[in-house]
């Protein structure tokens, strides 16, 4: 890997190890949510753009567990469905993290087009009390790039 960012989340930090050729965004605090926005450039051309929102759920009125997570991982999956060029789509559960994720194929994806990305990988985890959804636009899923980022998100660490 590259680059180790930090961030502090009140009184958190949030560790990403990126691999090479990403760029990170400052991320925006909104509340009690981190928001970041990363991209993996190749030349001048964006070939995966990443969406990251952390939320602290320590106080959260109702606990947060690996059943709720499972549920809006299931709710993010059907909402994405009726664009999909699958009719089903399994959640993959996390190796080490606590959480879900699912591929989805855009219907509606236009080759060629700029910043138009034939598959996305959305996926939700629960880390030392933070809800962590993100979104991995990419046009292939299954390349070794994309395994990358997943694996790092996975491995993603908040002390």
């Amino acid at each position: 890997g590259c680059c180790l960012s930090q961030w502090a989340m009140a009184e958190s930090r949030l560790h990403i190890a990126w691999p090479e050729h990403w760029e990170i965004r400052a991320p925006v605090t909104q509340g009690s949510a981190l928001r970041l926005q990363a991209r993996q450039q190749n030349k001048g051309t964006t070939l995966q753009l990443l969406d990251i929102t952390a939320v602290n759920t320590r106080e959260a009125a109702r606990p947060v567990n690996i059943g709720s997570i499972r549920i809006l991982a299931e709710r993010l999956r059907d909402a994405t469905l009726p664009t999909a060029v699958e009719s089903s789509i399994e959640l993959t559960p996390f190796e080490s993290a606590s959480g879900f994720y699912f591929v989805a194929t855009d219907r509606n994806h236009r080759v060629g087009a700029v910043d138009d990305y034939r598959q996305l990988i959305e996926g939700v985890m629960l880390r030392a009390g933070y809800l962590i959804n993100f979104t991995l636009l990419t046009n292939d899923a299954s390349a070794p790039e994309s395994r990358e980022i997943l694996h790092v998100l996975d491995e993603l660490t908040i002390d």
